[in-house]
Protein backbone atom coordinates (compact mmCIF):
# COMPACT_ATOMS: atom_id res chain seq x y z
CA UNK A 1 0.00 0.00 0.00
CA UNK A 2 0.85 3.72 -0.79
CA UNK A 3 -0.20 6.23 1.95
CA UNK A 4 -1.16 9.68 -0.03
CA UNK A 5 -0.52 12.12 3.35
CA UNK A 6 -2.30 9.80 5.77
CA UNK A 7 -5.24 9.61 4.15
CA UNK A 8 -6.10 7.60 0.89
CA UNK A 9 -4.52 4.14 0.52
CA UNK A 10 -4.05 2.97 -3.34
CA UNK A 11 -2.96 -0.33 -4.01
CA UNK A 12 -2.42 -0.23 -7.25
CA UNK A 13 -3.97 -2.56 -10.13
CA UNK A 14 -2.48 -5.95 -9.76
CA UNK A 15 -0.71 -5.26 -6.46
CA UNK A 16 2.11 -3.55 -7.81
CA UNK A 17 2.90 -0.23 -9.42
CA UNK A 18 3.57 -1.07 -13.59
CA UNK A 19 2.72 2.44 -15.11
CA UNK A 20 3.46 5.78 -13.69
CA UNK A 21 5.90 8.76 -13.75
CA UNK A 22 7.01 11.44 -12.05
CA UNK A 23 8.85 14.54 -14.40
CA UNK A 24 9.78 18.05 -13.45
CA UNK A 25 11.42 20.63 -14.73
CA UNK A 26 15.56 20.71 -14.88
CA UNK A 27 15.82 24.18 -14.82
CA UNK A 28 13.92 27.24 -13.84
CA UNK A 29 11.30 27.89 -16.81
CA UNK A 30 9.63 31.62 -18.16
CA UNK A 31 5.38 32.41 -18.90
CA UNK A 32 4.63 34.83 -20.90
CA UNK A 33 2.10 37.18 -19.66
CA UNK A 34 -1.65 35.96 -21.23
CA UNK A 35 -0.07 33.35 -23.11
CA UNK A 36 -1.22 29.80 -22.20
CA UNK A 37 2.30 27.61 -22.60
CA UNK A 38 2.67 23.53 -22.18
CA UNK A 39 5.20 23.57 -19.14
CA UNK A 40 8.33 22.09 -20.56
CA UNK A 41 8.92 18.75 -18.06
CA UNK A 42 12.01 17.89 -19.51
CA UNK A 43 13.53 15.72 -16.66
CA UNK A 44 12.50 12.29 -14.81
CA UNK A 45 12.62 10.74 -11.66
CA UNK A 46 11.63 7.78 -12.56
CA UNK A 47 9.37 6.41 -15.35
CA UNK A 48 7.98 3.04 -15.47
CA UNK A 49 6.69 1.60 -18.39
CA UNK A 50 8.48 4.58 -20.17
CA UNK A 51 5.09 6.60 -21.11
CA UNK A 52 6.80 10.24 -20.71
CA UNK A 53 8.55 11.83 -23.46
CA UNK A 54 10.88 14.56 -22.29
CA UNK A 55 11.45 15.65 -25.53
CA UNK A 56 7.42 16.44 -26.09
CA UNK A 57 6.73 17.15 -22.31
CA UNK A 58 3.91 14.74 -22.31
CA UNK A 59 2.66 11.09 -20.80
CA UNK A 60 1.12 8.11 -23.01
CA UNK A 61 -1.52 6.50 -20.78
CA UNK A 62 -0.03 2.91 -22.15
CA UNK A 63 -3.26 0.68 -20.86
CA UNK A 64 -7.23 1.59 -20.16
CA UNK A 65 -8.00 2.78 -16.51
CA UNK A 66 -7.75 4.84 -13.72
CA UNK A 67 -5.22 6.89 -13.29
CA UNK A 68 -4.29 9.28 -10.22
CA UNK A 69 -2.75 12.08 -11.73
CA UNK A 70 -1.20 15.08 -9.24
CA UNK A 71 0.39 18.00 -10.55
CA UNK A 72 2.05 21.41 -8.95
CA UNK A 73 3.40 24.81 -10.50
CA UNK A 74 5.91 26.30 -8.74
CA UNK A 75 6.35 30.11 -9.20
CA UNK A 76 8.10 32.49 -7.47
CA UNK A 77 6.64 35.39 -5.65
CA UNK A 78 3.71 36.41 -7.99
CA UNK A 79 2.64 40.07 -9.43
CA UNK A 80 -0.93 40.91 -9.25
CA UNK A 81 -3.04 38.69 -11.41
CA UNK A 82 -4.60 35.41 -11.92
CA UNK A 83 -2.28 31.97 -12.07
CA UNK A 84 -3.62 28.68 -13.28
CA UNK A 85 -2.65 25.60 -14.10
CA UNK A 86 -4.84 22.64 -16.37
CA UNK A 87 -4.32 19.39 -17.68
CA UNK A 88 -5.45 18.72 -21.48
CA UNK A 89 -6.38 15.51 -22.21
CA UNK A 90 -5.66 14.97 -26.55
CA UNK A 91 -4.97 18.60 -26.39
CA UNK A 92 -8.40 19.20 -25.06
CA UNK A 93 -8.56 20.70 -21.70
CA UNK A 94 -10.13 17.92 -19.38
CA UNK A 95 -9.17 19.44 -15.90
CA UNK A 96 -9.37 23.12 -15.32
CA UNK A 97 -9.15 23.91 -11.38
CA UNK A 98 -9.37 27.21 -10.21
CA UNK A 99 -6.11 28.76 -9.77
CA UNK A 100 -4.56 32.10 -7.51
CA UNK A 101 -4.46 35.38 -7.49
CA UNK A 102 -1.41 37.14 -6.53
CA UNK A 103 -0.76 39.91 -4.46
CA UNK A 104 1.98 41.62 -6.08
CA UNK A 105 4.07 41.94 -2.81
CA UNK A 106 7.40 40.97 -4.38
CA UNK A 107 10.49 42.29 -1.85
CA UNK A 108 8.32 42.00 1.32
CA UNK A 109 8.96 38.76 2.31
CA UNK A 110 5.89 36.94 0.57
CA UNK A 111 6.73 33.59 -0.06
CA UNK A 112 6.09 32.07 -3.57
CA UNK A 113 2.98 30.27 -4.66
CA UNK A 114 1.80 26.86 -5.78
CA UNK A 115 -0.91 25.59 -8.42
CA UNK A 116 -1.16 21.59 -6.88
CA UNK A 117 -4.13 19.58 -7.86
CA UNK A 118 -5.17 16.01 -8.16
CA UNK A 119 -7.49 14.11 -9.54
CA UNK A 120 -8.42 10.46 -10.12
CA UNK A 121 -9.95 9.76 -13.67
CA UNK A 122 -10.50 7.36 -16.23
CA UNK A 123 -8.29 7.29 -19.34
CA UNK A 124 -8.54 5.08 -22.71
CA UNK A 125 -4.79 3.95 -24.39
CA UNK A 126 -2.85 5.96 -26.19
CA UNK A 127 -4.57 9.50 -24.93
CA UNK A 128 -1.69 11.32 -24.18
CA UNK A 129 -1.71 14.47 -20.93
CA UNK A 130 -0.25 17.24 -21.15
CA UNK A 131 0.72 20.24 -18.06
CA UNK A 132 0.01 24.02 -19.17
CA UNK A 133 0.41 27.24 -17.11
CA UNK A 134 -1.18 30.62 -17.70
CA UNK A 135 -1.24 33.69 -15.70
CA UNK A 136 -1.82 37.46 -16.40
CA UNK A 137 0.43 39.60 -14.04
CA UNK A 138 1.11 41.64 -16.77
CA UNK A 139 4.98 40.44 -16.86
CA UNK A 140 6.88 37.30 -17.36
CA UNK A 141 6.39 35.05 -14.74
CA UNK A 142 8.98 32.21 -13.09
CA UNK A 143 8.01 28.43 -12.68
CA UNK A 144 10.71 27.06 -10.34
CA UNK A 145 12.52 23.50 -10.48
CA UNK A 146 12.08 21.28 -7.22
CA UNK A 147 15.68 22.48 -6.35
CA UNK A 148 15.92 26.13 -6.97
CA UNK A 149 12.14 26.52 -5.14
CA UNK A 150 12.74 24.14 -1.83
CA UNK A 151 10.61 21.66 -1.03
CA UNK A 152 7.18 22.86 -1.77
CA UNK A 153 7.71 25.22 -4.66
CA UNK A 154 8.79 22.89 -7.43
CA UNK A 155 7.09 22.48 -10.92
CA UNK A 156 6.31 18.65 -11.86
CA UNK A 157 3.51 16.05 -13.18
CA UNK A 158 2.71 12.33 -10.94
CA UNK A 159 1.06 10.23 -12.93
CA UNK A 160 0.47 6.39 -11.67
CA UNK A 161 -2.72 3.86 -13.03
CA UNK A 162 -4.49 2.53 -9.55
CA UNK A 163 -7.18 0.59 -11.36
CA UNK A 164 -7.85 -1.32 -14.59
CA UNK A 165 -11.72 -1.41 -16.15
Amino acid sequence: KDTIQGVLDLVPAGGAWTEGCFADLSVDKTVANSTGTQVQLDRESFDIGSNFNTSTYLYTIPSDGYYFVHWQLGWGVPGVGRYESWITKNDVQAFIPDGFTGTGNRGTGEAPQINMWTTIAQFAEDDYLKLWAWHNSGSTETLHMNASAGVYGGTWLNVWKVSGL
